[in-house]
């Protein structure tokens, strides 16, 4: 991936954190400290550098970042931390507002903290599964040499045996926690949210908790609540046997309450499309879709060889086997002048200025660019267009909760200080922007 589609990712929240920490984010993280040391606190919260490497390896970054270059890997790393800031701000004023109290924060809450159980209890039960000695030593002799297709083998051969050995746990732990299903409390009519459909030691399933009034049918329920008993059981076993999942449901809290927060702060700044409609009104230019033009051209080192080739092709000569001999864009001549489709606003001003006036097929005037000096046809045009309100609704809407979070996470800064931890050898703005 290019470094400037990498770029494109600088959205959402922490775009908008005050430039007098994201200066200091930006470059403090690309120095060299040590996994404990903190490098930031944001309130009564320290950041420490192995929080950030926790952070990178959970994030779509993972798989990309063993490859960046040294200051793309600092990018990476000082992105990620304006995503940890911007987020904390957002949880500690989201605790202090109480929403770790709500019951949409404790149900889900719960919800992730017994899948998460769930999971590991069952990672460790395919780590039970011994492959025997004579069937490793076929697969070596199988695979030799083929380290992926050796481990795919013996990942088949536990996938094999897993499931018989999920179900006869499965039985054991029901039978030490005493489970037991309600089955026909939920074919019972008056069956409801709180009715008690599986218990045991520690274990409580209502109907709320299998989605009871969003099954299609009595069949649905049934299998959700098997899985359900299923999923708690052994997230209980996983609890008694100690997994520590602390670390994963921390983050999940701060991510949670983060999200709810901006849902509750949407709500309030965005009460219904009108907001979007007034918004729009006095930016019409989110609503344009831009002119786009086909466009030949052929780019030459001096004015009097451009105004020559341009009388040639008044003349009849053809502009694209002109830009094949002569061109000096080499892209362009490699593609005998055809630049493609170009947009309007993105284009060098000159040049737009004259597509801007030209006809399909007629060739312009001597065009003088940083590129040289350039003459320019359009093959085809598309004309701008007014946009209706349906077609740029989600980014207005974006635009205006940007607008609003700028603002917002300023103000939570103020409440929640931000200190380095860290030397950062930059002494002003135009020093970091000299650096770019």
């Amino acid at each position: 991936m290019r470094k400037a589609e990498r770029n494109k990712r600088t959205s959402g929240v922490w775009r908008y954190l005050p430039r007098s920490f994201i200066l200091v984010g930006m470059l403090s993280i690309g120095l060299i400290v040590s996994a404990q040391e903190v490098i930031v606190s944001v309130g009564d919260r320290d950041f420490t550098d192995d929080d950030l490497k926790r952070l990178i390896s959970s994030s779509t970054l993972a798989v990309e970042f063993p490859t960046f270059d040294k200051d793309e890997a600092a990018g990476a790393r000082g992105e990620l931390l304006k995503r940890v800031i911007a987020s904390e701000l957002l949880y500690q004023e989201a605790k202090r507002l109480g929403l770790d109290k709500t019951p949409e924060y404790l149900n889900e809450m719960k919800r992730f903290r017994n899948t998460l159980l769930y999971q590991r209890y069952l990672d460790k039960l395919r780590g039970e599964i011994k492959i025997p000695t004579e069937v490793e030593a076929r697969i070596q002799e199988q695979f030799k040499d083929k380290p992926a297709d050796m481990q795919a083998a013996r990942d088949i051969y536990i996938g094999k045996h897993f499931p018989e050995l999920k179900s006869k746990r499965l039985q054991a732990l029901k039978k030490r926690y005493g489970v037991t299903l309600d089955e026909k409390s939920l074919r019972a009519p008056g069956c409801e949210g709180a009715t008690v459909l599986a218990k045991g030691d520690g274990i409580r399933i209502t109907y709320d908790d299998i989605g009871g009034k969003s099954a299609p049918s009595l069949a649905e329920a049934m299998l959700r609540l098997q899985r359900a008993s299923e999923g708690a059981v052994f997230a209980r076993a996983a609890k008694d046997e100690g997994v520590d999942i602390s670390a994963p449901l921390d983050d999940y809290s701060h991510t949670l309450l983060s999200r709810m927060l901006l849902a509750k702060k949407r709500k309030e700044w965005i009460p219904g499309p009108q907001t979007l409609r007034a918004w729009l009104k006095k930016h019409p230019v989110l609503a344009y879709a831009p002119a786009k033009w086909h466009v030949g051209e052929i780019v030459l080192n001096n004015a009097e060889q451009a105004v020559a080739l341009r009388d040639m092709i008044r003349n009849g000569a053809s502009l694209f086997e002109l830009a094949g001999q002569y061109s000096v864009d080499p892209v362009g001549r490699g593609n005998y002048g055809d630049v493609g489709w170009v947009t309007e606003g993105r284009i060098d001003p000159t040049i737009e200025r004259a597509l801007k006036t030209l006809r399909p097929g007629e060739v312009s005037e001597v065009i003088r660019t940083p590129r040289g000096y350039s003459l320019v046809t359009v093959i085809d045009a598309r004309p701008g267009s007014k946009r209706p309100f349906s077609a740029v609704a989600d980014q207005v809407r974006r635009a205006v909760m940007n607008e609003h979070l700028a603002v917002y996470l300023s103000n939570l800064q103020k409440k929640y200080p931000l200190r380095w931890h860290i030397p950062v050898y930059i002494t002003s703005y135009e020093d970091f922007f000299n650096m770019q």
